[in-house]
């Protein structure tokens, strides 16, 4: 079985962005938009984020309104795929950080998923399990 990536079709904007495909102005997530202690690297561009992505990953990663499908073997991946989703999505003023959870089956896979987005940026961003 090939790795596939279904793109979902983008609905109507739950943010409010005016044209369609149009992204709001970039904010910031320096140092300080995270708390003491969660360190965070310097901020990113929103582009920067995806440069060290593949170009299946990439593409999840600007598919940023409405779902996205990502079905790949172990170790191929995925969750940098998801996180540098939320992080692109944070950084383009798509989403907002106190809006977005991302959700896991374990607590392990939680912790692994806050140090990721802790890396990249998007400190502020819950990662919890479903239990």
């Amino acid at each position: 079985m090939t790795d596939q990536l279904v793109p979902g079709t983008p609905g109507r904007d739950p943010y409010g962005s005016t044209a369609p495909g149009a992204l709001p102005a970039p904010v910031s997530l320096g140092p300080a938009a995270a708390s003491a202690e969660e360190p965070v690297e310097e901020a990113r561009t929103a582009e920067s984020l995806l440069e060290a992505l593949d170009d299946q990953q990439r593409l999840a990663a600007e598919a940023l309104l409405g779902p996205v499908v990502v079905l790949a073997g172990a170790g191929t991946g995925k969750t940098r795929a998801i996180t540098h989703r939320i992080a692109y999505g944070i950084q383009a003023g798509v989403y907002p950080p106190n809006r977005v959870m991302a959700l896991t089956f374990t607590s392990r896979a939680a912790a692994e998923l806050r140090g990721r987005l802790r890396e990249l940026g998007a400190g502020p961003v819950a990662a919890r399990t479903f239990h």
